[in-house]
């Protein structure tokens, strides 16, 4: 799973998509009737790009250097379609020190019983 940032717009996400859908279909070693890469979802903290691949090898550690490269130039088209990926985040917003906030307390809204 690619997790993009929300600030990414959907021309970025649309880039990134075929770029690495480009990327995959060049590379000798993916099973080109296995891949699938897909703009998935809008996450919680993060728009979602779902990236699929056989590699077909024997050797593990030649599998490792082709995930190493594939990873890389994903991150590299990411870069490119100038978005970045997201990282776990929590916006906090406050509003007043008041329980209720300014604009009930102002109304004068009874508090809850």
């Amino acid at each position: 799973m690619l997790s993009l940032q929300y600030d990414t717009t959907a021309a970025q996400v649309r880039t990134v998509v075929a770029a690495i859908r480009g990327l995959l279909l060049e590379h000798a070693r993916v099973e080109q009737d296995s891949f699938r890469v897909r703009f998935l979802q809008i996450g919680t903290a993060s728009l979602d790009v779902e990236v699929f691949a056989y590699i077909s090898v024997v050797d593990y550690v030649e599998f490792l250097e082709i995930q190493e490269y594939l990873l890389l130039r994903i991150m590299d088209a990411v870069q490119s379609a100038g978005t970045r990926m997201a990282f776990p985040s929590q916006t906090t917003y406050v509003v007043s020190d008041s329980p209720l906030g300014e604009s009930a307390r102002m109304a004068k809204i009874p508090a809850r019983q």
